[in-house]
C-alpha cells in the first residue's frame, strides 16, 4: 500500500507551498524528504533542485519512481543526519521535519546555513510543545519538541535574519492528535534503534482504505483556511519557519 498524505502533513504542506510561491526560488534543495511528495508537488510547479535524504531505502523509492522521467530534482543518498559535505548552495534550503531528530540541532542549523546562498532563504518544520509528546514522537524517532521562542532564539543565533515562525494545525490538528497518537502507540516498535525509527518517519504512515478520498485538498480547504487566522498563535502543533540569510 502506498504512502498516505494525512490531514497533519497536508495542512503543513498547504502552508510551506504558500511560502515558496512568494519567494519563487531558482533553487531549492530538500533535506529528508522521506516520501518525496513534496518534491515531485514542487516538479510539477516547474522548480527545479536536488533532495538528499540519509535512508537509502527513501532515495531508492524515488529514483525507482522517477526512472526515465523528467524530473526537475537530482536525488542522492547521503550518510549523516546533519547531511554535511555538500559544496553546492541554493536558493532555498528546506528540512521539514528534520530538525527534531538531531541531537546537536545548532551544529545542524549551522551546517544547513552555509548552504544557502546569499539573500537565501531557510525552510524548517518541527513539531510544537513537548507537553504535546506522545507516542507519534517516540514512533517517528523524535528527539524532542519545540517551543517558539526557542525555535526564534536558535534560527537568530545560527545568523538568519527575517525569522517567522508560524504555528499550524489548529484546530484541526488539534482535535485529530489523540487518535492519531493512539493509533500509533500500537505500532511502536521498541526494538528497533532511534536511527531506524527516524529513518522509516518518512515513508511510513498512517494509512487505511480510501484515505485519500478523505484527506485531500478540496476536503481539508475550509481548514485551511480557518488555520491561517492562527498562524500567529501558539494554539497548534506544530511550526514553520522562514528565514533569510
Amino acid at each position: 500500500m502506498e504512502w498516505m498524505a494525512g490531514p497533519r502533513y497536508l495542512s503543513r504542506r498547504y502552508l510551506v507551498l504558500k511560502i515558496i510561491n512568494n519567494i519563487k526560488p531558482k533553487s531549492i534543495l530538500e533535506i529528508g524528504f522521506g516520501n518525496g511528495n513534496l518534491l515531485e508537488k514542487l516538479n510539477t510547479m516547474g522548480f527545479k533542485g536536488k533532495g538528499i535524504d540519509f535512508s537509502k531505502s527513501a532515495c531508492e523509492r524515488m529514483l525507482k519512481r522517477h526512472k526515465d522521467k523528467g524530473f526537475n530534482f537530482i536525488i542522492e543518498n547521503v550518510s549523516d543526519k546533519k547531511f554535511l559535505g555538500l559544496k553546492e548552495k541554493f536558493d532555498l534550503v528546506m528540512a521539514l521535519e528534520v530538525l527534531e531528530h538531531i541531537t546537536d540541532d545548532m551544529d545542524a542549523l549551522n551546517c544547513w546555513n552555509k548552504l544557502i546562498k546569499k539573500k537565501g532563504f531557510l525552510l524548517l518544520s518541527v513539531p510544537a510543545h513537548m507537553h504535546k509528546w506522545g507516542p507519534g514522537d517516540i514512533y517517528a524517532g523524535h528527539i524532542k519538541r519545540y517551543e517558539k521562542k526557542e525555535l526564534y532564539d536558535k534560527l537568530k543565533k545560527s545568523g538568519f535574519k527575517e525569522v517567522k515562525v508560524y504555528n499550524y494545525g489548529f484546530p484541526l490538528i488539534n482535535m485529530t492528535a489523540a487518535l492519531r497518537d493512539n493509533m500509533l502507540k500500537r505500532k511502536v516498535d521498541k526494538t528497533k534503534t532511534l536511527t531506524q525509527r527516524t529513518k522509516e518517519s518518512g515513508i511510513n504512515n498512517i494509512r487505511f482504505k480510501f484515505g485519500s478520498l478523505i484527506f485531500n485538498d478540496i476536503t481539508l480547504y475550509p481548514f485551511y483556511l480557518l488555520q491561517g487566522l492562527f498562524l500567529k498563535s501558539d494554539l497548534g502543533s506544530g511550526y514553520v519557519c522562514i528565514c533569510k540569510k
